[in-house]
């Protein structure tokens, strides 16, 4: 069972038995496509759509967020990169990759509100991972608001850790925060 080189995995028709590495992804069907090493023949279906949520700072704190989300974002060329509110890290992102791949989707003051800020636009463009860039001691918290919000609605949410910050998030502040994005899921 061996794929090619630079394959995601095994084909799913001959589970690489034939050796072949057609890529899979579960999602939307799109059409019927044969493998070009076993002759089988199957459903398609269309790559991931990927969003990375960069968690700006407060505009007081240095940028050591922006290199992490700007390698993930060289990473899948197709991914967007957005954020809760319009900041100097927008600014740096939007030169380092372009202005049609960093949107700001509202102005928010918090974490919460900068995760139910993107909720739309990840529905409209139809993403199914989005990934959560931020500092490792805030990315617990960022990572299950977000989780929260798109639970069940088709998006996996994945964690980027960016540079160590200086700062850990408190219990009692996760645990607010929480409760706030369960409001919120239950109105979205």
């Amino acid at each position: 069972m061996t794929a090619r080189p630079g394959a995601a995995e095994p084909c799913s028709l001959c589970r690489g038995a034939g050796g072949c590495d057609l890529p899979t992804w579960e999602g939307e069907i799109v059409g019927w496509v044969t493998c070009p090493d076993c002759g089988g023949s199957g459903v398609a279906a269309p790559p991931p759509k990927i969003a990375i949520l960069h968690h700006a700072g407060d505009g007081n704190t240095p940028p050591v967020r922006v290199p992490a989300t700007v390698e993930l974002a060289e990473r899948y060329p197709s991914a967007v990169v957005l954020l809760g509110l319009e900041c100097p890290e927008a600014v740096v992102l939007r030169l380092r990759l372009g202005r049609d791949r960093v949107l700001v989707c509202g102005a928010a003051t918090d974490t919460v509100e900068e995760a139910v800020a993107v909720c739309d636009e990840i529905r409209r463009r139809g993403i199914n991972i989005l990934y959560v860039s931020t500092e490792p001691g805030h990315l617990s918290r960022a990572w299950i608001i977000s989780w929260i919000l798109h639970r069940g609605r088709g998006v996996q949410v994945l964690k980027w850790p960016s540079a160590p910050g200086a700062r850990r998030d408190p219990l009692r502040r996760t645990l607010i925060d929480i409760c706030r994005a369960l409001w919120h899921r239950a109105r979205i």
